[in-house]
């Protein structure tokens, strides 16, 4: 039986801890952040939980309340709000990928080059 060959990889890394900062709803073009939103909670108790969370995040005047037709409350928030989910706003900073060149390991982006042209060479 013929041994199978040894498999290489080759890639480009840009892990998120390293190459991706914070960012804002209109950095990441969030569309509640553009164009508003409705965040619609029941009257239990994790609505509830919401409730308190949104109130000490936002200030009155960035949102309105009213009431639905089963007893939940509707918090409209307008254009310009950042969203809840802006904690998760992430943007790519500008450092360079990380190179993975076969089996041996992150090497500079110009020898990462080189080496993967060296092995493309035979299947050209």
């Amino acid at each position: 039986m013929a041994k199978p060959k040894q498999v290489e990889h080759w890639a480009l890394k840009a892990p998120i801890g390293s190459h991706f900062r914070p960012a804002t709803c209109e950095e990441v073009n969030c569309d509640d952040y553009t164009h508003g939103w409705d965040t619609l909670i029941p009257p239990t108790l994790p609505g509830q939980q919401l409730v308190a969370m949104i109130r000490e995040v936002y200030q009155p005047g960035q949102y309105t309340v009213t009431q639905d037709e089963l007893g939940g409350t509707v918090y409209r928030f307008a254009a310009g709000t950042p969203c809840l989910r802006r904690v998760r706003h992430r943007i790519r900073s500008e450092r360079d990928y990380l190179y993975l060149a076969g089996n041996h390991g992150f090497v500079p982006s110009d020898e990462w080059a080189d080496r993967l042209n060296d092995r493309l060479d035979p299947y050209r």
